[in-house]
């Protein structure tokens, strides 16, 4: 079992933003996050006829933001980008069969405990903020990491991470 959503091999998107990737972005990204598959997606790109030009801002900004919207200056120029399969039929065909293998075995393991069996590849602090600032971090426990590993009975050949308290750290020493 591996989990289909990292894959990057699968879609290729046009944006901008994705070009410093290959055009590459996770399915899970174009399927879940942006949900832009089949049709594409939509960005609005704001703009000032001032700034543009290197003359100052009417209303005194430094950059285009949202309370630009009323400004005579301000307009958005709208890019649509367009999503394409990077494999072919077969692959896709395959892609599609084993995430949906794997949606139906992460629905029967959510919210439930079970047993994960592997080799510890990094025991790392699991650390949150108190509000405080820089100073205002609070240990909640650790973070142990597996590049493959056996969740309940399923060989899962991916990445996984298991969040535990510090109170089993420091009964089990975990490295």
């Amino acid at each position: 079992m591996r989990n289909e959503y990292k894959r990057s091999d699968i879609f290729l998107c046009s944006n901008q933003a994705h070009a410093k990737f290959g055009k590459r972005v996770s399915a899970y990204h174009v399927l879940k996050v942006k949900n832009c598959y089949p049709n594409g997606c939509v960005y609005f790109y704001w703009r000032c006829k001032k700034l543009n030009k290197g003359e100052p801002c009417p209303r005194g900004y430094k950059h285009v933001g949202r309370k630009c919207f009323g400004c005579k200056e301000f307009y958005d120029v709208k890019i649509t980008n367009h999503l394409r399969v990077a494999v072919s039929e077969g692959e896709w065909e395959r892609f599609q069969q084993d995430l949906a293998e794997f949606e139906d075995w992460l629905q029967e393991v959510r919210g439930k405990t079970l047993s994960i069996n592997g080799r510890i590849d990094a025991v790392k602090p699991h650390l949150i903020r108190n509000g405080l600032g820089e100073r205002g971090l609070r240990l909640r426990g650790f973070i142990l990491t597996f590049r493959e590993s056996f969740i309940g009975r399923v060989h899962f050949e991916d990445f996984s991470y298991a969040d535990i308290p510090v109170a089993l750290q420091r009964r089990y020493r975990f490295s």
